[in-house]
């Protein structure tokens, strides 16, 4: 299931989507500003350095249909789903940002009982490579220069 399919059926978002508050995240809620200003209000930002506590409590109180973050952030979730003390129902977990290990992403994946996609992403430009249906990351070569590096 793409994200769209998810934000933006029926101009009306089912829930909130939390993203991480690094320039990133204040990106993207600035371009679903600029694309569906009514969507803007369902995108809450939140502090990777804000005790898990309190971000497992602000996501109780206001449930996302999508779930966004870094791989790390993403598996503390998903542990604290796990364990009980966060109950959440997101139709996809998007990574981004890092490199995601394939048992971090199984964990993810059963915790939320939903399909697990990775981006790879940067601040400076968020579309680099997404994934395909098998999984595999794809550069998005007409926007992109990848050059591999040897240190």
């Amino acid at each position: 299931m793409h994200p769209t399919e998810v934000l933006f059926q029926d101009d009306a978002l089912p829930a909130q989507l939390p993203v991480c508050d690094h320039y990133a995240g204040a990106a993207i809620k600035e371009l679903v500003r600029g694309l569906h200003p009514w969507a803007a209000a369902h995108i809450q930002t939140y502090s990777v350095l804000t005790p898990i506590a309190g971000t497992v409590d602000a996501l109780n109180a206001a449930p996302p249909a999508i779930l966004i973050g870094y791989p790390t952030a993403i598996r503390l979730l998903a542990e604290e789903q796990s364990a009980g003390r966060l109950a959440i129902q997101p139709v996809l977990a998007i990574t981004a940002a890092a490199w995601i290990a394939s048992p971090d992403r199984a964990a993810i994946g059963r915790a939320f009982a939903c399909p697990v996609m990775d981006v790879y992403a940067a601040s400076e430009f968020m579309g680099i490579a997404y994934p395909c249906r098998l999984g595999r990351l794809h550069v998005n070569e007409d926007w992109v220069i990848l050059e591999p590096v040897d240190e």
